[in-house]
């Protein structure tokens, strides 16, 4: 009912159909009147506290529509069906949900396509540069299509967008269309060209990503924009940016500027007689890319408790995790007990206070998983347990030792699992060899059991891992002790011993094999992948081989060198939290009285703070 409403076309079929199918190579197919979804849409009662099938169910669908009542015209074109179907997942969501939720997905959507996009390759979204066409098949299709389809919706306005839609499933019912139909029919509506948006979105390979710092002095509000790749690189041609802030005073009153970054570098002041209270940067999502905001520290700690909107609160929660001051501290630890606040704020504030990671942190973020205080939403407590893992110490151990052991959701224990490997003790180990086999929906429990023996980085694992990888035991445990080795060994024998995995029926699992041998670093796997390309039928294999091959031939930073960084990192930010301790037990100076040759002494004030 709903996606005809939205579309203005009621669902097109006689019927429709649902069949559930053991060990299926996809998600979800979905083919004409009929889908094909894989086991792990069923859920049991423990998996459905924070996990749902809606999603799946939702996107395939919503293929009904578009995939099968129009189709894109070529392989290139395949956004216009998986960009949609992505997109309507969140439109369920949003009516079923709320508009946080919405967004909430939206933001992790973007950070799925710019993992992608900063790691293994940028392209266009519509493309003729592949090898087969499931190599298209990525997070630029289905993530950043959906997103594309937001942002152009937020352009041109509900009313506008809708009617887009529908200007373009009627005109094309049973047909086959490309990325200038559904322009055309957005156009049409709307009376705008929006050649820019669509060259920019679709056919330009990357997104902005900005260096965002704002200041108030004397009368006006200072912005300075950068453009930058995700190197801290400047970017060779800049985007053409839609810039919006939300200036808000003491009052809560809003006053919106909109203003457009067309330079790599550029400078804006906004009047403004009243130092603001806080400035929500980008308040509805039009910018698909990243944002780096810095704005005074009370500012942001005004919007994260002042903001009208989940976002506007959660992006505060964000840029608050480079301050390290008291008040700040205390701010998230509001936000992460504040029950009526919204589920994804108080999570982003369980993180940003475990990558400040101060002794007042911790104690915020065991009162969030244990005792009289221990937070009732499983996704918060998640994010506690995760955050719990950036100490390496005996006592964050402890403290997450028991959810890894007992939970309501499966999804905490997971991830409390994979949290007490971060935190290098030795005791972890006996722990996570216990939770290998413990059931849940989907394995869940023993992947992040895997996950965590492989942060761990003990050798007394590699026996229970390698066990795994064998064949008999569950493809998800099979897939995660692949992944995992690579972290804990790089000798001979297991490089071996992936090579001969290379030769599995399963081709998702030879994806892994090759991306483990990638990670491993041996330049002897080389022969092994060439063989296995020159054989391997199925194009994601053999595309992975290919980016192996050539990841081969870089040089390799070891583990070691890692171990080293994060240690250096940890001794950081141990020093600046004592620095700020110290600078908050110094008041300042008196003023100096008037002497010719003299000047004030600081005084301190106040006693020794007791720990």
């Amino acid at each position: 009912r709903l996606f005809s409403k939205r579309t203005g076309v009621n669902y097109p079929w006689s019927k429709y159909a649902q069949i559930v199918v053991s060990d299926f190579f996809f998600g979800g197919m979905e083919n004409t009147t009929a889908t094909t979804m894989y086991e792990h849409v069923l859920l049991d009662e423990r998996a459905a506290i924070d996990i749902s099938s809606d999603d799946l169910i939702a996107h395939e669908l919503a293929h009904q529509w578009f995939g099968d009542y129009v189709t894109c015209r070529d392989w290139s074109e395949g956004w216009l069906n998986e960009g949609f179907a992505t997109y309507f997942e969140h439109v369920w969501r949003e009516h079923h949900q709320g508009r946080d939720e919405y967004e909430y997905g939206l933001r992790t959507d973007l950070e799925s396509y710019v993992s992608e996009a900063s790691g293994r390759y940028r392209r266009p979204i519509v493309c003729n540069d592949y090898d087969a066409p499931l190599d298209l098949f990525d997070r630029h299709l289905y993530e950043k299509g959906g997103l594309v389809l937001h942002t152009l919706r937020v352009e041109l306005g509900d009313e506008l967008f809708w009617r887009g839609v529908h200007s373009y499933l009627t005109k094309h019912e049973k047909g086959i269309v490309e990325t200038r139909d559904l322009w055309r029919a957005f156009e049409g509506v709307s009376g705008r060209s929006l050649g820019k948006f669509f060259e920019q979105a679709v056919y330009t390979p990357g997104h902005p990503e900005l260096d965002v710092s704002l200041g108030w002095d004397r009368g006006v509000l200072d912005i300075t924009v950068k453009q930058t790749h995700s190197t801290g690189d400047e970017v060779p041609n800049a985007f053409e940016v839609p810039l919006v802030l939300d200036l808000v005073d003491e009052d809560g009153i809003a006053q919106r500027e909109r203003l457009v970054v067309r330079d790599r570098h550029g400078s804006f002041a906004l009047p403004s007689p009243k130092r603001p209270a806080f400035v929500v940067v980008d308040p509805e999502m039009r910018i698909l890319g990243s944002i780096d905001l810095r704005a005074p520290n009370d500012m942001l700690r005004n919007q994260l408790a002042g903001a009208l909107s989940a976002r506007g609160r959660w992006l505060a929660a964000r840029a608050l995790a480079r301050a390290n001051d008291a008040v700040t501290i205390t701010a998230l630890g509001d936000t992460l007990f504040r029950a009526e606040e919204f589920w994804g704020t108080r999570a982003e504030a369980a993180t940003a206070l475990g990558e400040i990671r101060t002794g007042e942190c911790y104690d915020l973020l065991c009162r969030a998983v244990s005792g009289a205080e221990r937070i009732t939403h499983p996704k918060v407590r998640r994010a506690a347990v995760n955050a719990l893992g950036e100490y390496k110490t005996a006592a964050a151990f402890e403290t997450t030792r028991p959810l890894s052991l007992s939970d309501e959701s499966y999804v905490v224990e997971s991830d409390a699992a994979r949290s007490i490997g971060r935190t290098r003790q030795p005791a972890a180990l006996e722990v996570l060899v216990d939770l290998l086999d413990r059931p849940s929906w989907a394995n869940i429990v023993s992947v992040g059991a895997i996950d965590g023996l492989a942060a761990l980085r003990d050798e007394r694992a590699l026996p229970h891992l390698t066990a795994r990888t064998r064949y008999g035991h569950p493809t998800r445990i099979r897939r995660a002790a692949i992944a995992a080795l690579p972290k804990l060994v790089a000798d001979r024998k297991h490089r071996e011993l992936l090579e001969d995995l290379l030769d599995d029926a399963d081709p998702i699992l030879r994806m892994d094999v090759v991306r483990a041998l990638s990670e491993m670093g041996d330049a002897k796997a080389r022969d092994a992948l060439r063989n296995r390309l020159d054989r391997d039928l199925d194009p994601r294999v053999r595309r992975r081989i290919r980016e192996a091959l050539a990841e081969l031939r870089d040089k390799r930073v070891d583990a070691t060198t890692k171990d080293e960084l994060e240690r250096l990192h940890h001794e950081q930010l141990e020093l600046k939290s004592r620095l700020a301790k110290l600078e908050a037990r110094v008041a300042p100076a008196e003023p100096a009285k008037k002497a010719p040759a003299k000047k004030a002494k600081p005084v301190l004030k106040g006693k020794r703070n007791k720990r």
